[in-house]
Order: C-alpha cells, then sequence, then structure tokens
C-alpha cells in the first residue's frame, strides 16, 4: 500500500482513480485505507475534494463506478445543492438513455440489448477517459503551479 500511497501523492487524482478501480477488479487493495489516505490529504489541502462532482455524469454509465461515484463525492463535503444537480442531472440523462433506447426499439428490445450494451458501455468508457483526462490534466497543471 505505500507505493499506493506514494502514487497518490505524486499523480493524485488518477492515481486514486486506477487504485480504486484495480480494488473493484479483484486486486487486494484496501479501499477503506486508500480512502482514509485521501481524506487526510483533502484535510490538509493537498487534494481538493470537490471536482469530483464532474465525475457524477458520466459514473452513472460504468458498472461498479455508478454504485460508488455518489457516495464519495457526497462524503466530500460538497454543498448538497451542488452535489443534487450534478447526481440528478447524471440519473436523469442514465436513464432518460436507456428509458428512450427501449422506447425505440419497442419489441426488439431483447434482441437490441446484447447488441447494443457493448458498444454503450465502450463509448461511455471511453467518454469518462477523456473526462478523467482533462480533469487529469487540469489537477496536474495546479498541482504543479508556484502557490503549492
Amino acid at each position: 500500500m505505500d507505493m499506493g500511497f506514494d502514487w497518490i501523492v505524486r499523480y493524485g487524482y488518477g492515481a486514486i482513480f486506477v487504485l480504486l478501480m484495480l480494488g473493484i477488479v479483484g486486486l487486494p487493495i484496501p479501499d477503506e485505507t486508500l480512502l482514509l489516505f485521501v481524506g487526510y490529504l483533502s484535510g490538509n489541502g493537498t487534494l481538493r475534494l470537490e471536482r469530483g462532482k464532474y465525475a457524477l455524469l458520466p459514473a452513472y454509465f460504468i458498472p461498479g463506478i455508478r454504485h460508488v461515484a455518489a457516495l464519495v463525492v457526497g462524503a466530500s463535503l460538497l454543498p448538497p445543492t451542488v452535489f443534487a444537480r450534478f447526481a440528478y442531472a447524471g440519473a436523469l440523462l442514465w436513464s432518460g438513455t436507456f428509458i428512450g433506447v427501449g422506447f425505440v426499439a419497442g419489441e426488439e428490445w431483447r434482441q437490441l440489448s446484447p447488441l447494443i450494451h457493448g458498444p454503450l458501455l465502450l463509448g461511455a468508457l471511453l467518454a469518462f477517459l477523456v473526462l478523467f483526462a482533462l480533469i487529469l490534466l487540469m489537477v496536474r497543471g495546479k498541482l504543479t503551479s508556484p502557490e503549492r
């Protein structure tokens, strides 16, 4: 776990994301310890927890992440109105997408489901990775600024 802590100090949010993802796929990474460390770094000003609000929108489209994202971001001391705007918008977008596709597909929804599940998941993953890369670039720029 010390190597993981070093990654977090060095790479910030990107390392947190990767370590949490590795824990989800089954590697023995103690999420609780990891999140305690993230809380510590947030408390001392090394990390800022409110950058997670932008992750709520695409997180709904990624199985496994949608269940954790709202909990983690909700615990990040965001004002409830800010959290609600992003969480509700993500939930509306996610549910509206699948309800809309089902509405358009009609009776063919059972045959369509396996055909669209893969591309939708891939598209959502790509969108999330692009968003993640943009956030990482913004964060790295702030972490290397002379103010810190």
